[in-house]
């Protein structure tokens, strides 16, 4: 907390001390990684990745491919296009439709001159962002649906209630109750 804090007024030293004091494990490496990114240290950002890389120490919350993609967007600040865009391949190699990585690349595609390639995928990564939101918003109206038929109708019975690419439905036993 305090990290997010003194980064957003650009205390970078204090910002550090306290992701310092955090302990030692990815999380914190990325907050400092992002925090030398920050600084506009890319050196030092990669060269903490690398040691995350190197370590095989990623999680389901912060797996390798995001790693990986950082990494790239860092090489596209220090103008290492090449090594850039072999490391954001390798992150969409393993999520291809992850709209941060398109967008990592669209950035690495436009900066060598690529613009046609580097729209294509950037209207992806559009595309993908708005509709995870689009899907998050259909699956709270599915539970919004599913509170207010069961308000309305108590000894209602709930079976499947997905998201579909025309919004959301629910199958449901209203029992000896008929709608007209």
């Amino acid at each position: 907390q305090k990290y997010l804090g003194y980064a957003q007024v650009k205390d970078y030293s204090n910002a550090m001390l306290n992701v310092n004091k955090l302990p030692r494990d990815i999380d914190q490496m990325l907050l400092k990684s992002n925090l030398k990114s920050d600084m506009q240290d890319y050196f030092g950002a990669i060269e903490i990745l690398d040691e995350i890389l190197n370590a095989n120490n990623y999680t389901d919350e912060v797996p390798r491919d995001l790693i990986l993609n950082n990494k790239a967007y860092f090489q596209l600040k220090l103008k290492k296009f090449s090594e850039a865009i072999m490391n954001v391949n390798k992150a969409l190699e393993v999520n291809e439709n992850n709209w941060l990585y398109l967008d990592t690349k669209g950035e690495i595609l436009y900066s060598l001159g690529k613009y046609s390639e580097s729209i294509n995928l950037m209207n992806k990564a559009i595309n993908i962002k708005e509709n995870e939101k689009l899907s998050v918003m259909n699956h709270s109206c599915a539970h919004l649906l599913a509170q207010a038929v069961k308000h309305l109708y108590p000894n209602a019975l709930f079976w499947v209630g997905p998201v579909i690419s025309e919004g959301f439905y629910y199958d449901m036993d209203l029992g000896v109750v008929k709608l007209i």
